[in-house]
């Protein structure tokens, strides 16, 4: 990231963007853009779910091989990872040719981030959708470590009643 930033005019191309998630709400922060996002991940869920289940993997003689499910596996880092996605999804084409810093406080997120590699099929499952959307779009996401304390706007998306949300946003306008 440092050598990029180094290029000239990259530092003008940087979008910075926070999030957070429970395992039932998430929520993220364009912050360049000064736009809040927060969803119920119930939803989401049940199409993520849908999805890993109809994955197949072929091995060498051709035979299709399921994965495994496991609904254990649905932990907060994936609903993190999944916030992710769906802020990329959102803003992917205003991020066109942009550096995307996204700060959270899971740190299996940043190293799925940072590595486009997870153990978790859920996780492996986004972050194929997230590199299909920076391909698309042509931008590229860098996870960096923000400490829970310091990300209060996202944690309050995640933990605020709409009414909250909506109070939240008027205040910082």
């Amino acid at each position: 990231p440092e050598e990029r930033l180094a290029l000239p005019g990259m530092a003008a191309r940087v979008v910075f963007t926070t999030g957070d998630a429970t395992l039932l709400r998430v929520g993220a922060v364009d912050w360049t853009a000064r736009l809040a996002i927060e969803e119920d991940v119930e939803t989401y869920y049940a199409r993520l779910r849908q999805a890993v289940a109809d994955s197949r993997r072929t091995d060498e003689a051709g035979d299709e091989e399921e994965f495994n499910v496991d609904e254990d596996e649905l932990i907060i880092a994936v609903a993190e990872l999944l916030i992710v996605c769906l802020l990329a999804a959102l803003r992917g084409a205003d991020w066109a040719g942009k550096l995307v810093i996204y700060g959270g406080d899971n740190l299996n997120v940043q190293t799925w981030i940072e590595n486009r590699r997870a153990h978790n099929p859920y996780a492996r499952f986004l972050l194929l959708v997230l590199i299909g959307l920076e391909v698309t779009w042509g931008f590229r996401i860098l996870a960096a470590f923000f400490r829970t304390y310091n990300n209060v706007t996202s944690d309050a998306l995640t933990r605020l009643t709409q009414e909250g949300v909506r109070e939240l946003c008027r205040t910082h306008g």
